[in-house]
């Protein structure tokens, strides 16, 4: 990993890691799906403008485009899906937990088995920091089953996604994927309901542009650029982040079990990031 991949997978962590506060800045007016479906297809929108105005030829014709075009809805969009109807199951294990076995999904994927230490050396620390009750009725395992699905949809989908956008640059990538998980979450919102207001609508706007635009373009770009394993590390990075942000702020005590936890995230993904590239051995995911 470059000096300018390393700033770039940091800002991304440092993202993902603050959207617990910037949510209370700037509160989302529309329904989880409805609102994403609008910020991806503005941003999509907005990527495919920029690369017309750079007079970028496009990445192909259209049956070459459609399979990393689905992949890339399966990492941006399907997992919204399944997390907002996990969520209407009252699951009791938060996605952050269950997310972070996707480092485990994509080292396995890769065939690089030796960093199964740090991925699951990850996991324990975010089950060591974050409270997590296993469901106690069957409507809430499947909530669970459901989180447990979209984390191994964008785990496969790290690994796969590579290989497909080389010679596709980032800002096609971005067009192709956004406008099409914005076309995938819009159908499903319509189908769920809610109510739209142009108010609603400006805001939803503004938060696209200033929340997820930055991190969909960083993480797309790092796809691209590093290694997939490395791009995992984000899940447990970004919690690590979210903790020490948390401490800064907040202030608590730090006891024992946070101590470990911390220890765990960091040299976790510190083990990921500096993992030397070499080839895999390829398990059918790539």
């Amino acid at each position: 990993m470059t000096r300018r991949q390393g700033i770039g997978f940091v800002l991304l962590c440092l993202w993902a890691s603050a959207a617990w506060f910037t949510v209370d800045l700037l509160p989302g007016r529309l329904a989880l799906i409805n609102g994403q479906g609008l910020h991806f297809f503005l941003i999509g929108f907005l990527a495919m403008l920029y690369q017309g105005l750079r007079r970028r030829r496009g990445p192909g014709g259209f049956a070459s485009v459609v399979p990393w075009g689905v992949v890339g809805v399966g990492l941006l969009a399907v997992p919204l899906v399944l997390l907002d109807a996990a969520q209407s199951m009252s699951a009791l294990v938060p996605g952050v937990v269950v997310f972070a076995l996707i480092p485990v999904v994509v080292v396995t994927g890769v065939g690089r088995m030796a960093l199964l230490v740090p991925a699951l050396a990850g996991v324990a620390g975010v089950l060591l920091l974050v409270p997590a009750q296993m469901p106690g009725s069957p409507r809430g395992w499947e909530g669970l089953g459901l989180t447990v699905l979209a984390a191994g949809v964008t785990g496969a989908c790290l690994v796969v996604l590579p290989r497909m956008l080389r010679g596709v640059e980032t800002g096609w990538a971005v067009a192709v994927m956004c406008l099409g998980s914005g076309v995938v979450l819009g159908g499903a919102g319509v189908a769920a309901g809610g109510e739209w207001t142009w108010g609603a609508v400006g805001v939803e706007m503004a938060r696209g542009v200033l929340f997820d635009l930055p991190e969909v373009v960083l993480l797309l770009w790092l796809v691209k650029a590093v290694e997939p394993y490395r791009v995992a590390a984000r899940y447990l990075v970004a919690p690590l982040f979210t903790v020490i942000e948390g401490y800064v702020l907040l202030k608590p005590g730090l006891d024992l079990r946070t101590g470990v936890g911390v220890t765990l995230l960091a040299g976790g993904g510190w083990w990921l990031l500096r993992a030397e590239a070499e080839e895999p051995v390829r398990l059918g995911l790539v």
